[in-house]
């Protein structure tokens, strides 16, 4: 049986306060792990094993890619009120290591075909998506190396990374600013292509590196759309205040059309001619009360000068 595809009949309406996933990009000791410690009840998947120095969060180090994957794979308790993948970059060494250990090579470049690699994005989206269908903030971090040239460069190959960016809702850049550490989500104040955010609250700010500043940037954003719905309702009161609704036909003019058009039709049948159908048209919607008091007027009038003329 052919299964039928339904395509949407109703505009999309963004949910701006559902919680978000962000990948963090920055130096060895920069400042990423530090960063997860500003985030309440925040469940830290220590991969690097440098979480440890972390206040008021949960610190979880598993011991293995089999253990991480049984715990993301069921629901979490509600005392996590987010998850972070500590970091990514560690995650993509465990699972290339776990699959040439399987593959018995020394590199994912010796198996055939590029399934190693293929595998290893296979295996980071389905660790990531555990993550994010728990319906929780969700952080990934991800380690940056001092290429040849002014620019720093993922340690995660290309399409990986690509991939796993995409993955995510905000990609922010962590660096060291003026007054302290900072997330740069805007591409035109950092030279890393893959930052920006597709939340437009997010979209091109620089900010301190810190939880609370992520949430007034939203709470600000919040107000800003409410601000705009009460305007837009606002708008629509007046329109519809300025719109005044018609007066319906009254019987006393349902009668006198009745008696005038009948007059009408007398006549023409004495002369041998029809009544157009327009004007019946008319008629017929006034008998069922689809006629304004004005049109109504308007009607009469029009049958009153039709009997004078004919």
């Amino acid at each position: 049986m052919e299964r039928r595809i339904m395509l949407p009949t109703k505009k999309n309406k963004p949910k701006w306060d559902r919680p978000l996933s962000i990948l963090i990009l920055g130096a060895p000791k920069a400042g990423k792990t530090t960063f997860l410690g500003t985030v309440p009840d925040n469940l830290v998947i220590d991969l690097d094993r440098g979480a440890h120095f972390l206040a008021d969060v949960y610190v979880w180090q598993p011991r293995s890619l089999r253990e991480l994957d049984i715990v993301l794979s069921e629901p979490l308790p509600p005392r996590y009120k987010a998850i972070s993948l500590d970091s990514l970059t560690m995650l993509a060494n465990w699972i290339e290591a776990d699959i040439t250990q399987a593959a018995g090579v020394e590199s994912l470049s010796e198996i055939p075909y590029g399934r190693g690699f293929a595998d290893v994005r296979r295996r980071m989206m389905d660790i990531i998506q555990k993550a994010q269908r728990q319906g929780r903030w969700v952080f990934g971090t991800g380690h940056l190396f001092l290429a040849e040239g002014p620019s720093w460069t993922p340690e995660m190959s290309g399409r990986l990374r690509t991939i796993v960016g995409a993955m995510f809702d905000c990609i922010a850049y962590l660096r060291q600013g003026e007054s302290g550490p900072e997330l740069v989500f805007s591409r035109q104040e950092s030279e890393h292509p893959e930052v920006g955010s597709r939340h437009p609250a997010l979209a091109g700010k620089v900010i301190p590196a810190s939880f609370e500043a992520i949430l007034e940037e939203l709470r600000k954003f919040g107000a800003e759309k409410e601000a705009e719905a009460e305007e837009e309702e606002e708008e629509e009161e007046e329109q519809l205040e300025l719109v005044e609704e018609p007066e319906p036909i009254t019987p006393a003019q349902q009668r006198k059309i009745r008696d005038l058009f009948n007059l009408l039709g007398e006549k023409a049948a004495r002369e041998g001619r029809a009544i157009e159908n327009g004007l019946t048209s008319k008629v017929v919607a006034s008998q069922k009360g689809q006629m304004s008091k004005q049109e109504a007027q308007e009607l009469i009038a029009e049958l009153e000068r039709r009997l004078r003329e004919e």
